[in-house]
C-alpha cells in the first residue's frame, strides 16, 4: 500500500484540499443513508475526524471520495447503533400519562401568561416602560438608570415593587383584585 501521505513531514494542505472538495458529496452520501439533517451533520463531523485521523491510510491513485464515503458508511452504522442503544422503550400508558400532564402544564402556562399580560396592561405607564426597557429591549439596570435619570438603586427598587405587584395580581387573579397594580 502506497500512502498518499507517507512521510512524517507531509503537507496537510493537500489533504485539506481533498476533504474540502469532497464535503458536499460526502454529506449527500450520508443524507442518502440518514435523512435526518441533524444526525447527518453529526455523522459528517465524525467522518471528518476519522478521515483526518486516518489520512495516512489513503492510497495515492485511488478515489478519495470512495474512501471517504466508505468511512462515512461505517460512521452511519456506528451512529445508528449508538442511537438504538440509547433509545428507551416507553410503555404506552406511561406515555399517555406524560402527554396528559404536559398538556395540563401547557394550559396552566398559557393561563398564567394571559393573566400576566392583563396585569401588565393595568400598570401605570412609567412602570410598563421600565419593564419594556428591561425585558423587551434587554437594557441593563445601569442603562435604564441613565435613560430614566434615576439611580440604579431606585431602578432596582422600582422593578422589585413592580414584580411583587405583578405576582400578587397573577395569584389573586385579574378580576378578583388585580386592579391594585
Amino acid at each position: 500500500m502506497t500512502s498518499f501521505f507517507s512521510s512524517s513531514d507531509h503537507d496537510d494542505s493537500e489533504f485539506v484540499v481533498l476533504i474540502t472538495k469532497s464535503q458536499r458529496a460526502i454529506y449527500g452520501y450520508i443524507l442518502s443513508l440518514e435523512p435526518n439533517r441533524n444526525a447527518a451533520d453529526d455523522i459528517l463531523q465524525r467522518t471528518n475526524v476519522v478521515l483526518w485521523q486516518k489520512q495516512n491510510q489513503f492510497e495515492r491513485g485511488s478515489s478519495f471520495l470512495a474512501w471517504a464515503c466508505r468511512t462515512a458508511y461505517f460512521e452511519v452504522l456506528a451512529f445508528r447503533k449508538e442511537v438504538a442503544r440509547r433509545r428507551v422503550r416507553v410503555d404506552a400508558t406511561l406515555l399517555q400519562q406524560v402527554a396528559d400532564r404536559s398538556l395540563g402544564i401547557a394550559e396552566e402556562l398559557n393561563d398564567a401568561t394571559e393573566r400576566l399580560t392583563q396585569c401588565v396592561e393595568r400598570l401605570a405607564s412609567k412602570d410598563a416602560e421600565l419593564l419594556r426597557l428591561r425585558y423587551t429591549e434587554g437594557h441593563s439596570v445601569k442603562e435604564i438608570s441613565t435613560i430614566a435619570g434615576r439611580t440604579e438603586k431606585a431602578i432596582y427598587r422600582a422593578l422589585a415593587s413592580i414584580h411583587a405587584r405583578l405576582l400578587r395580581c397573577i395569584r389573586v387573579g385579574v378580576s378578583d383584585g388585580g386592579r391594585n397594580t
